[in-house]
């Protein structure tokens, strides 16, 4: 399989411009995955790293075909990117340690720089099991939610690279609290931040202040997507939520 094209689209919305790639190959499969543009999205500058997941609808297993295809995916974007650029895999923490391993061992000739979350975050010892039969690194911990919940994932030594999500573990003093110990087992880390990016200001602190009335603009939306569903990518409720066609 071989990437055939590359097309780059900007949505302009109130919180940011999102700005999406859609990837074609040469057996007709087609993808579109989002990227962050960091207020560049009229340049549209080149990548050092890209992260995806491939999968599809999987859980806990994935059939042949899909699994064939899932590779295909890893292959062409490989091939695409050539060896310089890093390629993260993403698993969403959705398989069992069998499919986990097993997927491992069939990504590894496309040397990806980590694969995330291979299980759910809820047994870490099975993530020691996925560690213990591969050589490719394992990052996780966006869903620990405090500091001392990762002491046991340090003890198993069951990830390389930690990624604590800085507004749900407490902020950037605890997260800076995690790397310090994170460091004294030779862990890496890669914060992760569900919200996005944000300029830095020049007055103390974080420079956040909350405008009611502009909230009031945007009410709450439903937002419950099955992420195990077809187009779950999609992040669109009324597609993929329940009651929602798959």
């Amino acid at each position: 399989m071989r990437i055939t094209g590359l097309s780059t689209h900007v949505v302009g919305t109130p919180w940011r411009n999102l700005t999406y790639v859609q990837v074609h190959t040469d057996e007709g499969l087609s993808g579109v995955g989002e990227a962050w543009m960091l207020n560049h999205t009229d340049a549209l500058i080149g990548y050092q790293a890209l992260k995806f997941d491939p999968f599809g609808s999987g859980t806990m297993e994935l059939d042949h075909t899909e699994t064939m295809r899932s590779v295909s995916l890893v292959e062409a974007v490989r091939d695409a990117i050539g060896e310089e650029t890093e390629l993260l895999i993403e698993m969403h923490g959705r398989f069992s340690p069998a499919t986990a391993i097993r997927l491992a061992g069939l990504l590894t000739p496309f040397k990806p720089s980590w694969i995330e979350e291979p299980c759910p975050p809820e047994n870490l010892k099975a993530l020691a099991k996925v560690s213990a039969h591969t050589d490719l690194p394992i990052a996780t911990g966006e869903r620990i939610h405090d500091r001392i919940e990762f002491r046991e994932l340090f003890e198993l030594q069951a990830a390389d690279v930690i990624q604590p999500d800085i507004s749900h573990i407490g902020g950037i003093t605890e997260t800076r609290k995690l790397a310090a110990t994170a460091e004294t087992h030779y862990a890496m880390i890669a914060p992760h931040n569900v919200g996005g990016h944000f300029t830095l200001p020049d007055a103390p602190g974080l420079g956040i202040e909350l405008d009611v009335e502009a909230r009031a603009e945007f009410p709450r939306q439903r937002a419950n997507f099955d992420l195990f569903a077809d187009n779950w990518q999609l992040r669109d409720p009324e597609r993929t939520g329940p009651g929602g066609p798959a």
